[in-house]
């Protein structure tokens, strides 16, 4: 004969501080935290002690859902409680791999700039390529790279971030596809143009090869910027989610909301030709984000997801309570 003891993830706000050393003492409680007049913390089996530790203090609302990371089973060792760990190293194996992938696609695409700009921005760009096309193929290659490492971000936060907002990872996942995508178009406009600039250089038609050079290059740019618009849409969502599920800290997310719109507002700038790329403003609206990729890369390496968040599946999509669903012999 078994017996499982339910194990839930409880949030209760209170209309002041709440007594979390009183409730962290209480049978069957444990991984109490506060932030302000809400506590957190784990309940398995009987709510009971639970809601004697709180007496005495006006509670303005509780929710409770089930805690898919732990439980706990009285089969054969009445003590005994399974392995938790899977989970969540599970989900920082994620953290890690979205991780090494921002590092990759930033790494990648200042390579990539580097490479092409000061050749394809020059006064004669089809005779500067013909003079250096092993470095232009390069940056196109490194272009690539970019393009394939960004959508694979989506991709590796995606299972962590549907549990607590399905359609919002869904949308940054094909947002961000999108972007690498149009990274590649723009990869392959570079080869292009060094075909072209092949042509030019065996005496093709120079008009000819002038105007399908500057369509190539206007086709590069626009593919560039829709790119870097579905990176700023999509990376608003998953800070969205970040933010709300506090999977990293507040701060953090908070910062990369700021600096997605930031960046955004940049990026429009330079589609309706308000400013050009690489100005002083379009620069300064980017520096935000730039670092904040860098130290959320490094904070997804070195501390991946909060456990807390991680563990907890969300009132929409689990079971939930409200306090006063608890039963009145309980309370």
């Amino acid at each position: 004969m078994s017996e499982e003891l339910q194990t839930q993830r409880v949030e209760v706000r209170c209309v002041s501080r709440p007594p979390a050393a009183r409730v962290a003492r209480a049978s069957g409680v444990s991984d109490v935290e506060t932030d302000g007049p809400v506590l957190r913390c784990t309940v398995t089996g009987s709510f009971q002690p639970f809601l004697e530790a709180l007496q005495g203090y006006e509670v303005i609302s509780l929710s409770a859902a089930p805690d898919v990371s732990s439980s706990h089973s009285l089969t054969g060792d009445p003590g005994r409680r399974p392995s938790s760990g899977g989970t969540m190293r599970s989900q920082n194996v994620n953290a890690r791999v979205a991780a090494v992938l921002f590092i990759c696609a930033t790494a990648a695409s200042l390579v990539d700039r580097a490479l092409l700009s000061p050749v394809l921005s020059s006064q004669d760009y089809l005779a500067a390529i013909v003079a250096n096309q092993d470095r232009v193929t390069a940056g196109a290659f490194f272009q690539v790279i970019a393009g394939l490492t960004s959508a694979g971000i989506a991709v590796a936060l995606y299972p962590v971030l549907r549990r607590h907002a399905e359609a919002l990872a869904l949308g940054s996942v094909g947002l961000r596809f999108v972007e690498g995508a149009l990274y590649i178009v723009g990869a392959i406009g570079a080869l292009l143009l060094v075909n072209l600039s092949r042509l030019a250089a065996a005496g093709a038609e120079a008009s000819s090869s002038s105007t399908t050079g500057a369509l190539l290059q206007a086709l590069r740019d626009r593919a560039s910027m829709t790119g870097i618009l579905a990176f700023y849409l999509g990376g608003t969502m998953y800070y969205v989610i970040f933010f709300r599920s506090r999977l990293i800290p507040r701060w953090l997310s908070g910062w990369g909301i700021a600096g997605t719109t930031l960046g955004l507002t940049a990026a429009l700038l330079v589609f309706f030709g308000v400013t050009d790329m690489f100005t002083t403003i379009q620069v300064a609206l980017n520096v935000p984000i730039f670092l904040n990729e860098l130290v959320l890369a490094a904070w997804l390496l070195l501390r991946g997801f909060s456990p807390t968040a991680a563990a907890t599946e969300p009132a929409a999509t689990s079971s939930s309570a409200t306090f006063s669903d608890v039963p009145a012999r309980m309370r």
